[in-house]
């Protein structure tokens, strides 16, 4: 539409134009005009450039909207993955965190490393695609691309702090089985030196 009005505006100043110089031709043969015609065409003449500099802004901002709108559309798929992937890695984010201060699960600890690896695919992939695509980008599309960069280094800082807390949690449930382990064996061991003790007296 704003190309349409564009076009309309740009032919009517050319039309404006043409009649001005006609009517200034015109006042020219006439020996009864004099510089009150001149100076009023001169005005009109000023106006109708002031108005060629109003649409040559326009212009711009109408191709700059356009630009921006054009690659809106173009990356929507990435933008939707990239939302997608962020909410998913703000979950796990939040599900690492134990609730109520109980110690997880080897099988929550478990799921939870497949949904972190799952958003860590999710992020590897989104960011093959910006790479890919912000390589020949300028402009409009450059400023795009770079801001969802940002969006997934940021997504992936937290899924990695996710990543090293399930680590941690792993360890300890690791470290906690080693020890319950260890206790059985030392009491088993207890118990037969104590059997043997009894044995003797």
């Amino acid at each position: 539409q704003a190309s349409l009005a564009e076009r309309a505006a740009q032919a009517s100043i050319v039309n404006s134009r043409k009649h001005l110089l006609q009517r200034t031709a015109e006042l020219k043969k006439l020996a009864m005009a004099g510089a009150s015609s001149d100076s009023e065409l001169g005005r009109l003449q000023t106006r109708v450039n002031s108005m060629q500099q109003d649409i040559a802004k326009l212009r711009s901002a109408t191709k700059d909207a356009e630009e921006r709108l054009r690659v809106k559309q173009m990356l929507a798929e990435v933008v939707l993955r990239l939302r997608t992937t962020e909410g998913e890695v703000d979950k796990v984010a939040a599900d690492v965190v134990p609730q109520g201060g109980e110690a997880p699960s080897a099988e929550s600890v478990e799921r939870l490393d497949k949904r972190m690896a799952s958003c860590k695919k999710q992020l590897s992939t989104t960011a093959r695609q910006v790479a890919v695509k912000l390589k020949p980008a300028q402009s409009v599309l450059k400023q795009e691309l770079s801001a969802m960069r940002s969006k997934r280094s940021a997504a992936k800082r937290k899924l990695d702090r996710g990543i090293a807390k399930a680590k941690e949690q792993r360890e300890r449930l690791e470290t906690a089985d080693l020890i319950a382990s260890a206790v059985e064996f030392v009491e088993k061991a207890d118990r037969a030196v104590q059997q043997i003790g009894r044995a003797h007296v």
